[in-house]
């Protein structure tokens, strides 16, 4: 984790150098990087704008600021993991997020087309909130 977290915040930092961001950022991750992105948002709740959490079965800390979350997965991925992410779209609907779920049949543990366009789509919707 603190390996990730210093990568993360060397890279906003590079990024600062040379463009005007946001203190507000959004995150997708994929598998491990799904499950990193879910502590970083714990941790960091003040720098986070959304999050699109992509093929995991890891479910993380709490995450605390009430940001718009994506959850997305492939339907023919691990069936625990399935089971672990409908458990933390009840845990985040349950504690007033804004969550989208959505399996993908046919889908393995991987990132689908429709999932890149859904990513994209919830980036655009927290751009400067």
């Amino acid at each position: 984790m603190d390996i990730g977290e210093n990568t993360v915040w060397k890279a906003v930092g590079e990024v600062q150098k040379k463009y005007r961001v946001s203190q507000r950022m959004f995150f997708a991750g994929v598998s491990g990087g799904a499950y990193f992105i879910q502590f970083f948002a714990a941790h960091y709740p003040n720098h986070v704008s959304g999050l699109a959490i992509l093929s995991t079965g890891y479910v993380g800390p709490q995450i605390q600021s009430r940001v718009p979350v994506l959850i997305a997965i492939g339907g023919a991925d691990n069936p625990t993991s399935i089971q672990a992410n409908e458990e933390l779209v009840s845990y985040l609907t349950r504690n007033g997020f804004d969550v989208q779920y959505k399996v993908f049949p046919l889908v393995g543990h991987r990132v689908s087309n429709d999932g890149r366009k859904l990513t994209i789509e919830l980036f655009r919707k927290t751009i400067g909130k």
